[in-house]
């Protein structure tokens, strides 16, 4: 437990978790103590808990123009982070690709 007040109460931190566009955070339960984590950007390995699964006939990744000729020589690759962010939904990845500076580049 930490030592300083919560700034929040738990049910604000269940509607954050649960509404969060990117559901960038999970709240797990380890025993009787509940858990906040990070479900992405983590800079060590952690284990997600995933559950491999068939994936879709159409994946989208959004990115910006100054990367694009990079996949198109040597694919998506994921770098110094743990995995590449596909999404189902092309809306999402617009908004992904959206994050940074430069004109928007959709692959199929």
């Amino acid at each position: 437990s930490l030592n300083h007040p919560c700034i929040v109460s738990r049910e604000e931190l269940d509607t954050i978790v649960r509404e969060s566009d990117k559901q960038r955070f999970s709240v797990i339960t380890i025993g009787d103590t509940d858990i906040i984590r990070a479900n992405q950007g983590h800079s060590i390995p952690v284990d997600l808990g995933l559950v491999p699964c068939t994936p879709p006939d159409t994946l989208y990744h959004g990115t910006i123009d100054r990367f694009h000729s990079s996949i198109a020589e040597q694919g998506l690759t994921k770098q110094s982070r743990h995995h590449v962010h596909l999404s189902e939904s092309w809306d999402t990845a617009v908004q992904v690709g959206r994050r940074r500076q430069g004109g928007l580049v959709m692959l199929k």
